[in-house]
């Protein structure tokens, strides 16, 4: 889940605020980074202010230089955002932000220097000695007492915040005492998290719940009030809950253990409905529309994962059998017993349904987390899946959007033999391809066939999926989240036709090359007016690509039956289209007018690719999606920024009056390959004088600025729009802001590097009529409805448009490439 415009708000609120307690705070983490996860979201908070310094210590160096840098160990939605916001306010010089939040492996000196001290240790089951298998090893956390305890000067407060056994705040207490100097005192709070994985950010904002266990002595209430003083700069009072220490630790045990029962309560129901023909939906609607139940939780799955569940209900279970509660454990027991059996039973399941056996057979695994929206993959159903597939001879394929290869592999231990028949794919499309049987193992949104409830996110396309497996095609849902009759309905032997509209140009050359490689059948327009076919001509032998010279503005051809159309015709270089306005705004609108005309002929979904020239020269920072914009209908550049507008106005009547499927983007400088070297625009300028050694020329005083995204990530963000449920518009672009003169710097930088030669000297002159001084996308949207942002960094982009370049003057035609 993502943050909102209004949960961002929030943020800044609180990186504002005063807090009562006034001091400096240690987070003393080790083992697992998972531990850290929680209360790093606390001190992204308490860095923020004045009053609080937050120290994240641990002896893992690599682990913290990770979290030092902009590759954070772990995947949190939001969470690298927020660090990066916290690090910019704390270089600020304003009364309220003067603190730090730092990460460091000086662990004596953090603990010298705090007064609260939160222990986010790991704290696995034991694999040896007694309680083997079910008791946690509190190993990390008692080396961690020790180490604080023989270090501390003065008193201390230490607030545990792993899920540990009952009584465990005692034992940190007694052993503080051990090991510290006579006159060293310290209280020891327990203080568990609840927040999920994947949602940790929600969590955090919106708690509905703070547990802060204490001694209930003076001293012991008086360091839970010092807690809570952090927590109320954004946590309403009523929401904080203070009891003793035992029930704290005993509470947060409980939670993950009456979760992990309800999950496994559906799961079992689940596989009673495939025993009687039952729909688990229809049951999970029932049970759930009790309000004594609730409906959360109630979606049937692989079964359970994470660092939690498992950990915690053998913890409960090991604690009541010490206690000579048997019974209880063996009820807590049965409930781990239960999930293991059932990932069994899925697993006997699948190769029933492939008659028997799947000896050789090419099986897909869609997933690899434990769960959507994080990149954890401990205790994951999918390891045990993988594992059992391999050892009944199967070739498996995997692949997740989060997760990297290495950790797959080092997860699932595979021996030379399994390696060989295992592969992890580069994309969810590549991974199926040649399947004979695909598992959906992570409830990932991007997997569902967008047929589902209210879904607004980019989808797998299943017609696709299936087309390119092999029989006899089957699909599982481990996650319950596709709509079964219409994967059914599919049967592998539909495939989507794609019409690109101005497919020799820059961005419609490499929106057909996307396409291909995802499978598509595409069908190209263009009248090559500023287009060119060598643009195309690696792919114009392609089975499924074909090509057609024609211009929009007339009537289309007769075209087989098209299911999407990107509109991505229409000269976007200055030089093209201010030499030839009108034949520019008629491409704009009748052009536009055409295909939305075919669009609606053919019941298909179209794409208008307009641009941020909608937004003139922009009196809004950065501009967002609302901003109506400053531009100049009367001018040079009124053919194309008021062409595009036109085309929009037009789109919305359609979407009016007819129903047309639309889906509008507003793209932000664009560049990259098979862009052409005379287009016009500032970076084609720029690598091209670079690279013929002439003088770079600027307009202006180089303080325009620019933001710039390279194809791959704008070709990417097109296909997330065109795949998602929402018309826009929608800003595609890069939110790095850059000055004209400091990318004219880079770019002579990057061939200094590659070539050694001395880079051209800039020239300045004077600045063109209209052209915008500044120029930045407000992304938000894109990054919350189409789960979208550039990856691609601007240096890396121009190195690999600079060596584009450079390959086609050793072959001599870079004349032939051409860029709309």
């Amino acid at each position: 889940m993502l943050v909102t415009i209004d949960d961002k708000i929030k943020l800044s609120s609180i990186l504002f605020q005063t807090f009562d307690f006034t001091g400096q705070v240690c987070i003393y983490s080790r083992g697992d980074v998972m531990y850290s996860l929680g209360i790093n979201r606390i001190a992204c908070i308490g860095a923020g202010c004045s009053s609080v310094q937050v120290t994240v210590v641990d002896k893992d160096p690599t682990r913290i230089d990770a979290w030092n840098s902009e590759s954070l160990p772990l995947h949190e939605p939001q969470l690298a955002e927020i660090i990066s916001d916290i690090r910019q306010h704390a270089g600020e010089s304003t009364e309220c932000v003067k603190s730090r939040l730092i990460f460091s492996t000086e662990i004596q000196t953090a603990i010298q220097e705090a007064q609260l001290i939160f222990l986010c240790i790991d704290t696995p089951t034991r694999t040896s000695g007694q309680g083997s298998g079910f008791a946690p090893d509190l190993g990390n956390l008692k080396q961690a007492i020790e180490t604080i305890a023989r270090t501390a000067t003065d008193d201390k407060i230490l607030v545990a915040k792993s899920t540990v056994p009952c009584g465990t705040a005692q034992i940190i207490r007694k052993l503080f005492e051990h090991y510290c100097r006579p006159d060293v005192k310290c209280e020891v709070l327990s203080n568990p998290e609840f927040l999920s994985e994947g949602t940790a950010i929600q969590d955090l904002l919106y708690p509905n719940r703070v547990l802060i266990g204490s001694q209930q002595t003076v001293s012991g209430k008086d360091a839970a009030r010092k807690l809570a003083a952090i927590y109320q700069a954004w946590v309403p009072p009523s929401r904080i809950i203070f009891t003793d220490s035992l029930s704290a630790e005993l509470g947060k045990l409980a939670a993950n253990a009456m979760l992990a029962q309800r999950v496994s309560n559906i799961n079992t129901l689940g596989t009673i409905c495939e025993a009687t023909g039952a729909s688990i939906e229809s049951v999970s609607r029932i049970c759930g529309s009790d309000p004594r139940i609730g409906p959360h939780m109630l979606n049937a799955s692989l079964g359970w994962g994470g660092g939690c569940f498992q950990k915690d209900i053998l913890s409960l279970a090991n604690m009541t059998r010490n206690l000579g509660l048997d019974q209880i454990g063996s009820y807590w027991e049965s409930v781990v017993r239960t999930n293991e059996n059932h990932k069994l039973n899925f697993q006997r399941r699948l190769v029933s349904c492939m008659g028997g056996s799947i000896k050789d057979c090419s099986i897909t695994v869609l997933g690899f987390a434990f769960k959507k929206g994080t990149s954890d993959t401990k205790n994951s159903p999918a390891i045990s899946l993988v594992r059992g597939l391999l050892a009944s001879q199967a070739k498996v394929t995997i692949y997740d959007p989060m997760v990297r290869a290495k950790k797959i592999l080092t997860d699932l231990h595979l021996t030379a033999g399994e390696l060989e028949r295992t592969t992890v794919s580069h994309s969810s499309y590549s991974a199926c391809i040649g399947a004979n049987a695909v598992v959906v193992a992570t409830d990932w949104d991007a997997f569902q066939c967008g047929l589902l409830r209210n879904d607004e996110r980019q989808t797998l396309n299943w017609e696709h999926v299936l087309q390119a497996m092999q029989e006899p095609k089957l699909v599982f849902d481990g996650r319950n989240i596709l709509d079964r009759d219409f994967i059914h309905k599919l049967g592998g032997r539909y495939v989507r036709t794609v019409l690109v509209a101005g497919a020799a140009g820059f961005l419609g050359s490499n929106m057909v090359h996307f396409l291909l490689d995802q499978g598509f059948n595409v069908i190209g327009l263009d009248n090559y007016h500023s287009g060119s076919a060598a643009n195309l001509n690696n792919v114009r032998e392609h089975p499924r690509f074909s090509m057609i010279r024609h211009n929009i503005q007339f009537t289309l051809p007769d075209l087989p039956t098209i299911h999407q159309i990107y509109h991505l015709a229409c000269a976007a270089s200055p030089v093209k289209y201010q030499k030839h306005p009108v034949d520019t705004i008629d491409t704009a609108y009748l052009g536009t007018k055409n295909l939305l005309d075919l669009a609606r002929q053919h019941n298909a979904r179209i794409l208008l690719s307009r641009t941020s020239e909608v937004y003139g020269d922009p009196q809004v920072h950065p501009q967002p999606e609302t901003y109506w914009g400053n531009v100049n209908s009367f001018g040079p550049r009124s053919c194309y920024d008021e062409g595009k507008r036109a085309a929009e106005a037009l789109a919305y009547c359609y979407i009016q009056e007819y129903s047309v499927d639309v889906r509008i983007a507003r793209i932000f400088n664009a560049y990259g390959p098979y862009m052409h070297a005379g287009d016009g625009r500032v970076v084609s300028n720029f690598v091209a004088a670079t690279i013929s050694g002439q003088p770079i020329i600027i307009t202006g005083d180089g303080a325009a600025t620019r933001s710039f995204l390279y194809v791959d990530d704008c070709i990417h963000g097109l296909y997330a729009l065109m795949h998602s449920n929402h018309t826009g518009p929608i800003n595609i672009g890069n939110d790095r802001e850059t000055t004209v003169e400091d990318l004219a710097n880079m770019v002579r930088a990057l061939l200094d590097r590659l070539t050694g030669r001395q880079a051209p000297p800039i020239v300045k002159r004077p600045r063109p009529e209209d052209d915008p001084s500044r120029r930045q996308p407000d992304i938000g949207l894109a990054r919350r409805l189409l789960h979208w942002e550039p990856v691609i960094s601007l240096e890396e982009g121009l190195l690999k448009t600079i060596q584009w370049h450079m390959s086609l003057e050793r072959l001599g035609r870079a004349q032939h490439y051409s860029k709309i």
